[in-house]
C-alpha cells in the first residue's frame, strides 16, 4: 500500500507537529493500517473532497498518537469488527 499521507499535508494542513519528519514515514504507515483496518480497508483511491481530507486527518492523528506514545498500540476494533 502506497503512503496516503506524506510530511507536508501532516505538517502544513493538519499541523502536526509531534512526528518530525525522520520518523515520520514509518510512523505513518503504522498509522495508515490502523485507520485501514478500523474503516474496514476502504479504497482512499474511491474518497474524493472533504471525506478524504478528513481520512488524512485520521492518519494523522494516529502519527501523533504513535509519536507522543513511542510506538505503543492501542486499538480498539470494536466498530471495525462488529457486523
Amino acid at each position: 500500500m502506497s503512503a496516503i499521507v506524506d510530511y507536508n499535508f501532516y505538517s502544513t494542513v493538519y499541523m502536526g507537529s509531534e512526528a518530525d519528519e525522520a520518523s515520520f514515514p514509518a510512523l505513518c504507515a503504522r498509522a495508515q493500517d490502523v485507520v485501514g483496518a478500523m474503516t474496514r480497508w476502504v479504497d482512499p483511491a474511491r474518497l474524493t473532497g472533504q471525506v478524504l481530507t478528513l481520512y488524512k486527518k485520521a492518519i494523522c492523528a494516529q502519527t501523533d498518537y504513535f509519536a507522543v506514545n513511542n510506538n505503543a498500540v492501542y486499538i480498539f476494533f470494536h466498530y471495525a469488527l462488529t457486523p
